[in-house]
């Protein structure tokens, strides 16, 4: 009697674990990714305070009705990563690539070697060999009908001895002795008609002072990851790779579009999870906040017998894997 009522405790303990997650399974994001999330926000956090040492902060948060003006230092840690999320790394030399420059394509754009504006075809005829380029976006034309013109653009090559005494130390530190931040209290649209693109200006000019700062979730994308995961609730299911498409408002709250119209069940779990994150820092452009869409890719995978889904996040060059108990 004694051995039944033995066999059928142990079948009742089975039942139970059955379809329960293995003890063995380190739920969230793995260790290795953590630990290279954490040396990455310490060499940011350095660069940081070596490129707004001895500046002047003004920030007019109008979502949080708050309102700072003080020295760089006098920031908390967390105002810093907050509203100073994007800093510029220090300019290296780089393998440019020498583009076709088709006249066709090419027309209406700017050329500068070095500190010299030049035509495509002196551009084009130039042996010496570049260490760096880069560009920028010219305003744009706005016909009467509210039809834009197409982009333009302004692109300068260095040679190796003018980036080096002139150029390869221009981000070291902010040029100014004022940086500013503005974030609205209502989501609003980037302006468009003349605003969109950039005055012509010299490219030192233009690399000293980025007209552009992208937008950043406070802690970074791995931190958006984490809380996406932590609070979705997916049903079990398994699919390679879904986007997520969003815009991060002037106000840094969210605006997801639909995922997959043919999935609801997916799409308004994760629309709902999106648009309920905690505020970003919004992109600023020339010292406004402004509106800015982008993306993520996930996939997911489900192991229902171990009580396990998968996550993946592809959000730049290396995927972000998190795991979930299923519910």
């Amino acid at each position: 009697m004694k051995r039944k009522i033995l066999v059928m405790m142990l079948c009742l303990a089975c039942a139970a674990l059955q379809g329960q997650p293995k003890p063995n399974v380190a739920f969230g994001i793995d260790k290795a990714t953590k630990a290279k999330e954490e040396e990455r926000i310490r060499v940011e956090d350095a660069r940081r305070d070596e490129y707004f040492s001895n500046v002047q902060i003004s920030i007019d948060d109008k979502k949080r009705n708050l309102r700072i003006e003080k020295p760089y230092e006098q920031l908390t840690l967390e105002q810093k990563r907050f509203y100073l999320g994007t800093v510029p790394e220090k300019l290296e030399e780089m393998a440019v690539v020498e583009e076709v420059l088709d006249p066709v394509s090419e027309s209406g754009n700017i050329f500068h070697i070095d500190d010299r504006k030049v035509s495509l075809e002196e551009l084009k005829r130039f042996k010496g060999g570049f260490v760096y380029s880069g560009g920028y976006t010219l305003p744009m034309k706005v016909m009467d009908n509210g039809a834009s013109t197409t982009w333009k653009y302004a692109k300068f090559f260095y040679t190796r001895s003018y980036f080096e005494k002139n150029v390869k130390h221009i981000l070291d530190h902010h040029p100014d002795k004022l940086y500013t931040v503005k974030i609205d209290p209502v989501p609003g649209d980037w302006p468009v008609k003349d605003e969109e693109g950039d005055a012509e200006t010299s490219p030192l000019e233009h690399l000293k002072k980025p007209d552009f700062i992208s937008f950043n979730y406070p802690g970074g994308m791995v931190k958006f990851f984490e809380y996406f995961c932590n609070n979705v609730n997916l049903p079990n299911g398994n699919f390679e790779e879904m986007w997520i498409f969003f815009d991060v408002n002037v106000d840094g709250s969210l605006t997801c579009l639909v995922p997959d119209e043919n999935n609801q069940a997916f799409s308004l779990e994760i629309m709902r999870v999106v648009q309920n994150s905690p505020l970003w820092m919004p992109g600023q452009k020339n010292g406004k906040a402004l509106k800015i869409s982008t993306g993520i890719r996930i996939s997911l995978t489900t192991d229902e017998p171990g009580g396990v889904q998968t996550v993946s996040m592809m959000y730049g060059e290396e995927p972000v894997t998190f795991l979930k108990k299923i519910r």
